[in-house]
Protein backbone atom coordinates (compact mmCIF):
# COMPACT_ATOMS: atom_id res chain seq x y z
CA UNK A 1 0.00 0.00 0.00
CA UNK A 2 0.86 3.79 -0.50
CA UNK A 3 1.77 6.47 1.72
CA UNK A 4 -1.44 7.87 3.13
CA UNK A 5 -1.63 11.32 3.92
CA UNK A 6 -5.27 12.47 3.70
CA UNK A 7 -6.80 13.87 6.93
CA UNK A 8 -10.62 14.91 7.04
CA UNK A 9 -12.87 15.99 10.03
CA UNK A 10 -16.58 13.65 10.38
CA UNK A 11 -19.14 15.95 11.72
CA UNK A 12 -19.54 13.84 14.30
CA UNK A 13 -16.79 15.67 15.76
CA UNK A 14 -14.22 13.17 15.80
CA UNK A 15 -11.34 13.19 13.91
CA UNK A 16 -11.21 10.50 11.34
CA UNK A 17 -8.59 9.73 8.31
CA UNK A 18 -9.98 9.20 4.55
CA UNK A 19 -8.04 7.92 1.69
CA UNK A 20 -8.87 8.31 -2.46
CA UNK A 21 -7.45 7.16 -5.44
CA UNK A 22 -9.01 9.32 -7.31
CA UNK A 23 -11.81 7.15 -8.20
CA UNK A 24 -13.62 8.34 -5.36
CA UNK A 25 -13.48 5.30 -3.72
CA UNK A 26 -11.26 4.33 -0.67
CA UNK A 27 -8.08 3.60 -2.49
CA UNK A 28 -4.27 2.95 -1.75
CA UNK A 29 -3.72 6.77 -0.93
CA UNK A 30 -2.54 10.00 -1.70
CA UNK A 31 -1.91 9.55 -5.52
CA UNK A 32 -3.38 9.04 -8.56
CA UNK A 33 -1.32 6.56 -11.25
CA UNK A 34 2.16 6.65 -9.01
CA UNK A 35 1.79 10.73 -9.25
CA UNK A 36 0.75 12.67 -6.11
CA UNK A 37 -2.62 13.83 -5.80
CA UNK A 38 -2.68 17.76 -6.84
CA UNK A 39 -3.57 20.06 -4.05
CA UNK A 40 -5.91 23.01 -4.86
CA UNK A 41 -3.70 26.36 -4.00
CA UNK A 42 -4.66 27.98 -1.34
CA UNK A 43 -6.90 31.34 -1.16
CA UNK A 44 -4.85 34.57 -0.53
CA UNK A 45 -6.75 35.00 3.08
CA UNK A 46 -5.91 31.00 3.82
CA UNK A 47 -2.28 32.38 3.38
CA UNK A 48 -2.52 34.78 6.20
CA UNK A 49 -4.36 32.43 9.08
CA UNK A 50 -3.39 32.74 12.53
CA UNK A 51 -4.09 28.84 13.45
CA UNK A 52 -1.68 25.62 12.17
CA UNK A 53 -4.80 24.24 10.14
CA UNK A 54 -5.23 20.71 9.85
CA UNK A 55 -2.19 18.53 9.81
CA UNK A 56 -1.65 16.42 7.19
CA UNK A 57 0.10 13.44 8.75
CA UNK A 58 1.18 10.07 7.41
CA UNK A 59 -1.52 7.23 8.63
CA UNK A 60 -1.34 3.50 8.48
CA UNK A 61 -4.33 1.63 6.92
CA UNK A 62 -5.57 0.56 10.13
CA UNK A 63 -6.02 4.15 10.55
CA UNK A 64 -8.01 4.90 7.88
CA UNK A 65 -12.19 5.40 8.98
CA UNK A 66 -11.25 5.25 12.93
CA UNK A 67 -11.55 7.72 15.32
CA UNK A 68 -8.35 9.57 16.08
CA UNK A 69 -9.63 11.50 18.65
CA UNK A 70 -13.11 13.26 20.26
CA UNK A 71 -14.44 16.35 21.70
CA UNK A 72 -16.19 15.52 24.76
CA UNK A 73 -16.25 16.54 28.72
CA UNK A 74 -12.81 15.15 28.63
CA UNK A 75 -11.30 17.73 26.70
CA UNK A 76 -13.35 20.77 27.72
CA UNK A 77 -16.91 20.30 27.19
CA UNK A 78 -18.39 21.48 30.78
CA UNK A 79 -20.28 18.73 32.44
CA UNK A 80 -22.65 20.88 34.25
CA UNK A 81 -25.58 21.03 31.46
CA UNK A 82 -28.77 22.04 33.40
CA UNK A 83 -31.29 19.45 31.35
CA UNK A 84 -29.24 17.67 28.94
CA UNK A 85 -26.60 16.52 28.10
CA UNK A 86 -24.38 18.98 26.36
CA UNK A 87 -23.39 17.62 22.50
CA UNK A 88 -21.75 19.12 19.44
CA UNK A 89 -22.99 18.35 15.99
CA UNK A 90 -21.08 21.40 13.63
CA UNK A 91 -17.57 22.16 13.38
CA UNK A 92 -15.46 23.91 10.84
CA UNK A 93 -12.04 25.49 10.53
CA UNK A 94 -11.87 28.95 11.33
CA UNK A 95 -8.50 30.70 10.00
CA UNK A 96 -6.80 27.64 10.75
CA UNK A 97 -8.42 26.58 14.39
CA UNK A 98 -10.90 24.08 14.59
CA UNK A 99 -13.96 25.35 15.64
CA UNK A 100 -17.64 24.28 17.66
CA UNK A 101 -20.56 24.76 19.27
CA UNK A 102 -22.00 23.10 22.29
CA UNK A 103 -25.42 22.93 23.85
CA UNK A 104 -27.69 20.92 25.08
CA UNK A 105 -29.77 18.64 22.88
CA UNK A 106 -33.39 20.61 23.24
CA UNK A 107 -33.05 24.19 21.77
CA UNK A 108 -32.19 25.67 24.92
CA UNK A 109 -28.65 27.42 26.18
CA UNK A 110 -26.57 27.93 27.78
CA UNK A 111 -24.10 27.26 25.60
CA UNK A 112 -20.49 28.17 24.49
CA UNK A 113 -17.68 27.81 21.78
CA UNK A 114 -14.47 25.93 21.84
CA UNK A 115 -11.14 26.62 19.63
CA UNK A 116 -8.53 23.57 19.11
CA UNK A 117 -4.95 23.52 17.42
CA UNK A 118 -5.49 20.60 15.28
CA UNK A 119 -1.35 20.19 14.00
CA UNK A 120 -1.89 16.92 15.15
CA UNK A 121 -5.34 15.65 14.76
CA UNK A 122 -4.02 12.75 16.97
CA UNK A 123 -4.01 14.90 19.93
CA UNK A 124 -6.59 18.02 19.66
CA UNK A 125 -5.41 21.00 21.91
CA UNK A 126 -7.79 23.20 23.59
CA UNK A 127 -6.94 27.03 22.35
CA UNK A 128 -9.82 28.48 23.96
CA UNK A 129 -13.33 27.63 25.49
CA UNK A 130 -16.22 30.41 25.38
CA UNK A 131 -18.42 29.24 28.30
CA UNK A 132 -20.57 32.12 29.90
CA UNK A 133 -23.60 30.22 30.68
CA UNK A 134 -25.07 33.25 32.20
CA UNK A 135 -23.88 35.92 29.74
CA UNK A 136 -22.85 36.22 25.71
CA UNK A 137 -23.20 32.30 24.98
CA UNK A 138 -26.35 32.15 27.65
CA UNK A 139 -28.53 31.66 24.85
CA UNK A 140 -26.37 29.73 22.50
CA UNK A 141 -28.73 26.86 21.05
CA UNK A 142 -28.01 23.00 19.94
CA UNK A 143 -26.56 24.73 16.37
CA UNK A 144 -26.91 22.57 12.94
CA UNK A 145 -25.03 25.14 10.81
CA UNK A 146 -22.49 28.24 10.81
CA UNK A 147 -22.36 30.87 8.92
CA UNK A 148 -18.79 32.08 8.01
CA UNK A 149 -17.91 35.15 6.32
CA UNK A 150 -15.09 38.03 6.13
CA UNK A 151 -15.58 41.44 5.97
CA UNK A 152 -12.86 44.26 6.08
CA UNK A 153 -10.51 41.29 7.27
CA UNK A 154 -12.50 40.44 10.07
CA UNK A 155 -13.74 36.93 10.17
CA UNK A 156 -17.75 37.04 11.64
CA UNK A 157 -19.96 33.87 12.31
CA UNK A 158 -23.36 34.09 12.31
CA UNK A 159 -24.97 31.49 14.98
CA UNK A 160 -28.59 30.30 16.03
CA UNK A 161 -29.53 31.34 19.86
CA UNK A 162 -32.86 30.91 21.93
CA UNK A 163 -34.76 33.96 20.46
CA UNK A 164 -32.77 34.44 16.73
CA UNK A 165 -29.07 35.05 15.28
CA UNK A 166 -26.25 35.62 17.18
CA UNK A 167 -23.38 37.67 14.83
CA UNK A 168 -19.98 36.51 16.48
CA UNK A 169 -16.56 38.23 15.75
CA UNK A 170 -14.05 35.08 15.50
CA UNK A 171 -10.90 37.44 14.13
CA UNK A 172 -8.76 36.41 17.13
CA UNK A 173 -9.94 32.78 18.65
CA UNK A 174 -8.50 34.04 22.38
CA UNK A 175 -11.02 36.61 22.46
CA UNK A 176 -14.26 35.83 20.40
CA UNK A 177 -16.95 38.86 21.19
CA UNK A 178 -20.59 39.14 20.26
CA UNK A 179 -21.06 41.51 17.53
CA UNK A 180 -24.29 41.96 16.73
CA UNK A 181 -27.56 40.11 18.02
CA UNK A 182 -31.10 39.51 15.69
CA UNK A 183 -34.36 38.73 17.55
CA UNK A 184 -36.44 37.01 15.01
CA UNK A 185 -39.94 36.96 15.99
CA UNK A 186 -41.82 33.49 17.16
CA UNK A 187 -38.59 31.89 18.17
CA UNK A 188 -38.55 30.78 21.27
CA UNK A 189 -35.85 28.45 22.31
CA UNK A 190 -36.71 24.42 22.67
CA UNK A 191 -39.90 25.32 20.14
CA UNK A 192 -38.46 23.68 16.77
CA UNK A 193 -41.97 25.00 14.84
CA UNK A 194 -40.08 28.17 13.78
CA UNK A 195 -36.67 27.38 13.43
CA UNK A 196 -35.94 25.60 10.38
Amino acid sequence: MGRISWACLVTGLVVAIASCDGSGSPGAGGSVGGSPLPLPAPEPRLATRSGPGLGNLEYQPSELFEALARVDTSNAIPDDAPLKPYGTNVATMVDGWFFTIFAPDSGNGPGGFLFYDLANPRAPKLVKRLYEPHGSTGELREAHSIGLGIVNDRTYAAIQSRLGLQLWDLSNVQEPRMAGFLRLPQVNGGDYTFVA
